[in-house]
């Protein structure tokens, strides 16, 4: 019997398996579907990652292509949508979305959270601790509230991130944005 070894955590599956159940890389190639993603910024191809992470599709990056099932196609496409545009889509209300994948939102939170530290923990707004706040908080503003945290709690989180993100691009003062940030932090302390 032929076994696959997943590239992403080293665990063994026999032939067959598509997906590896364990940190859902897709592990069967030959009939993905490729999206060529190289005009893509890594921060955009980060949020991808995660929003495919959330709605537990399995995904492989191979260099700057994205495979993914193509059974997946419209659901993938879709999320590549709301990366690339943001603004033109509205998130789907947790009460419609019954198939979250708990983990992964808990991700999106988390990574906000370190986004949001790193910030916070700067005198000054550096380009890199900006472009990651930015990355989470474009990713959190389009998922539904983490289990067990109330919705409007969630909704406070995502209007104060997208605030500092905004406040980022206006290039507000630097004190301003890291005061903002550690507020954020401090908020999402609270729900882990």
């Amino acid at each position: 019997m032929t076994t696959t070894i997943c590239p992403g955590c080293g665990a063994e599956y026999t032939e067959g398996v598509a997906a590896c159940p364990d940190c859902g890389i897709l592990l069967d190639a030959d009939d993905a579907l490729v999206y060529e993603m190289d005009g893509w910024e890594p921060g955009e191809r980060a949020a991808l990652d995660q929003l495919l992470a959330a709605a537990a599709i399995a995904h492989r990056w191979d260099g700057d292509d994205l495979l993914v099932p193509e059974d997946a196609e419209a659901q993938v496409d879709g999320l590549m949508d709301r990366v690339e545009f943001p603004d033109a889509l509205e998130s789907v209300p947790a009460e419609e979305d019954g198939d979250v994948d708990d983990e992964a939102v808990y991700a999106v939170m988390s990574d906000l959270f370190v986004a949001a530290d790193r910030l916070a923990g700067d005198d000054t707004v550096d380009i890199e601790s900006a472009g990651e706040l930015a990355m989470a908080a474009s990713v959190a503003t389009t998922t539904a509230a983490p289990f067990g945290v109330e919705p409007a709690s969630w909704k406070q989180v995502q209007q104060l991130a997208e605030g500092i993100v905004g406040a980022i691009e206006s290039e507000a003062a630097d004190d301003v944005v890291v005061r903002d940030a550690a507020s954020l932090r401090d908020l999402l302390r609270r729900m882990v």
